[in-house]
């Protein structure tokens, strides 16, 4: 499962490597959709659900046509926050802003200071949903099919 403490997490979140970038808008809001529509969000009724972001370019529409706003809406309604990752002014904000997440602006040319700053903001972003959660973290069991 993924069952894992504060700490690990806070690891795990330090080893993040952006790399990449550029490119013409893609369908990060299609995965968005996906994830938010299979992944067993009911295991726990007191996790907090959170999904993150990370992208060099904004997002083309979904296949069945909605944009951020629309899909933000979808999210909220099954109380997902989105963490964005991005390039000041792309789309993919707009589904932090309409969630209730958090967007941490990251160019598509970063230097090591903009790096480590965006992985405090992950980690303390994340660290205080999941304290939010009482300190609970959601356990998915092996083998789940989603």
């Amino acid at each position: 499962g993924y069952d894992l403490t504060v700490d690990e997490f806070k690891q795990n979140l330090m080893r993040i490597v952006f790399e990449g970038g550029g490119d013409p808008l893609e369908t990060q809001f299609d995965a968005v959709q996906t994830a938010a529509r299979t992944f067993p969000w009911n295991l726990s009724p007191t996790a907090r659900r959170a999904m993150v972001l990370c992208s060099s370019s904004g997002s083309k529409p979904t296949r069945d046509g909605k944009d951020a706003a629309q899909l933000a809406a979808e999210l909220s309604a099954l109380g997902i926050k989105v963490v964005v990752v991005a390039p000041p002014g792309v789309n993919l904000h707009e589904l932090a802003t309409g969630t209730r997440g958090v967007s941490i602006d990251l160019t598509n040319t970063p230097d090591p200071a903009d790096i480590q700053h965006v992985v405090k903001m992950l980690t303390r972003t994340l660290t205080q949903m999941a304290g939010s959660a009482g300190g609970h973290t959601m356990v998915v069991p092996p083998n789940t099919q989603y």
